[in-house]
């Protein structure tokens, strides 16, 4: 794919006149696929910026005004806290959209059938990778730091759910990005001797597998299920469902079978395992029945299920039959999950792994449970680690109703923030990946799924609202929920304000707490005790329920 660049050229000094006090000096660059569309939109630009180059940035002010009013987070007090919660957050979420494409230029994969070839040229976003548009250092590389721009789970995973729930068109984007290589993933299946789909550890353009580490590549393979679970939040929280028949179900399906291929009935133990797998705790390198990866692969299989019975496709029971018996490991006497058969407690492990689990992957447990992972994984997860893990724990300890502990891992996040731009890095003190985009979404995780204590079910929405220390409100503008636009008010009087927006989509909405039982409509607001509710979606009579999984 041929990239047309054309830029300004910038000269290796600024000089300021002895009777200037400042100056402004701007630069145009401008990049595409296609040389016409290059050419004609750095030829604009000049033109603006001859005319009136303050017209030039009013235009760029009017286009960010335009997304931060579609959705943002916003936190007040008067403590110093709340400002540094402000900042952190409006960077984290300006420098994730920054790094997508504008969504009105790309077609839309969803919708209807699409051929490999057409997939390939038709759509040219490929995903955001853990530093963004960031490639890293060329003259190093055995330590790409940026990753050499390449898409991993981080997208799905870390980067994805914030925008699901604040700006629905540029999730689709990143979604589609692993529909354009889906035919790719059913190559990469078949050269290792399987079937189905499988999505590369580490992807680019054309979505083979580009890993410099040649164990990740084959065996973390968990980036299967973390794309099925994305897929599945998206049909949970958009208008889609499973009766389209575009590009999803293949995608869903496909996966699936990959998993049927890639685990192994254990007649002794009578359930499914999966062998020599690399966790997201990327210090064990090959683990037999990783609880996480088992468990993503469960949902990817429970999905396709759900597929095969809303389309009444053939061999439905083969995917329930795998899910309901895929083994996740459990100990009993300590009440609590292995990370992988043969873990043995107190060892290291590089980030968040088992306590994923409880989130996002939602997998059903007892309370205890849930507290006896994070009181063991938060004692060995390394402090060398990335900061999404510090961002789990926090979402965590809310969910238990431990506040307290919640903040101390809260707190931790920051020393990833380096410098007035609040750019991130990857690992504490200013070291690993640069601009690291992947700890800003799970930043933003940390505020929208712990203290907006957000969760998305099949049928309903949960907001169980905690307002973080020295806060005295927070708000959410613009959550995307079945086609309805919702604004939630936190205050610190134990008052809680819900506005919501779009007739069509939020007339099949109810919102259900202890005191109040409403049924959306119009553009209203209600105020109500500061309280968990749900937000529940009214189905219409005769649906078929495995069409909205």
């Amino acid at each position: 794919q041929t990239i047309h660049w054309i830029h300004d050229v910038i000269p290796n000094q600024l000089v300021l006149q002895k009777f200037e006090r400042s100056k402004t000096w701007s630069y145009l660059t401008s990049v595409h696929f296609s040389k016409d569309v290059v050419l004609k939109a750095y030829k604009l630009g000049k033109a603006l910026q001859r005319k009136n180059n303050d017209e030039l940035r009013k235009i760029h002010e009017e286009k960010w005004l335009k997304l931060w009013k579609k959705g943002r987070i916003e936190m007040k007090g008067v403590s110093d806290n709340a400002t540094r919660l402000t900042k952190a957050i409006t960077s984290s979420l300006y420098n994730l959209l920054s790094s997508l494409p504008d969504f009105s230029n790309e077609n839309n994969l969803f919708e209807s059938q699409w051929k490999q070839k057409d997939l390939m040229e038709s759509y040219l976003f490929t995903g955001l990778s853990p530093s963004g548009l960031s490639w890293g250092d060329r003259k190093d590389h055995k330590n790409m730091q940026a990753y050499r721009g390449h898409l991993f789970w981080d997208q799905e995973t870390w980067m994805y759910p914030p925008l699901l729930m604040l700006h629905q068109s540029s999730a689709q984007l990143m979604l589609q990005a692993r529909l354009r290589t889906m035919y790719t993933a059913g190559e990469n299946a078949k050269i290792e001797g399987f079937v189905g789909m499988k999505y590369p550890w580490e992807s680019a353009l054309t979505g083979i597998e580009v890993s410099p580490d040649r164990e990740c590549g084959i065996r973390e393979i968990h980036i299967n299920g973390d794309i099925s679970l994305a897929v599945l939040q998206y049909l949970r929280v958009t208008d889609h469902n499973l009766t389209c028949q575009g590009n999803v179900p293949k995608l869903i399906i496909g996966i699936a079978d990959y998993w049927l291929s890639r685990s192994v009935w254990n007649n002794s133990c009578l359930r499914f395992e999966i062998s020599c797998v690399m966790p997201p705790d990327e210090y064990s390198r090959c683990v037999n029945n990783s609880a996480y990866t088992n468990v993503v692969a469960r949902i990817s299989l429970k999905l396709a299920f759900e597929v095969a019975e809303c389309l009444k496709l053939p061999n439905s029971t083969v995917y329930e039959n795998t899910f309901k018996r895929m083994y996740v490991p459990f100990d009993g006497e300590l009440n609590y999950h292995p990370e992988y058969d043969g873990y043995v407690l107190g060892k290291i492990v590089k980030q968040a792994d088992v306590v994923l689990l409880g989130f996002p992957l939602m997998y059903n447990m007892l309370p205890d449970v849930r507290r006896r992972d994070l009181e063991i994984y938060e004692n060995v997860t390394s402090v060398k680690g990335p900061a999404m893990s510090d961002a789990m724990f926090t979402v965590g300890w809310l969910e238990v109703h431990e506040p307290d502990r919640a903040r101390r891992s809260f707190e931790k996040m920051f020393d990833h923030v380096t410098g007035d731009f609040q750019v991130w890095t990857e690992v504490k003190g200013g070291h690993g990946a640069p601009n690291f985009i992947t700890g800003m979404g799970g930043y933003l995780q940390s505020i929208i799924f712990g203290y907006f204590g957000i969760r998305i079910y099949r049928d309903k929405l949960l907001i169980n609202p905690e307002l973080p220390t020295d806060i005295s409100s927070m708000a959410l503008y613009g959550l995307d929920y079945k086609n309805c636009s919702l604004d939630i008010f936190v205050g610190d009087r134990n008052e809680m304000v819900i506005k919501w927006s779009g007739d069509v989509g939020c007339s099949r909405l109810l919102i259900v707490s202890p005191t109040e039982r409403l049924r959306l409509s119009g553009s209203r607001k209600m105020t109500i005790s500061k309280s968990s509710l749900y937000i529940r979606v009214i189905h219409e009579r005769g649906t078929n329920d495995a069409c909205f999984p």
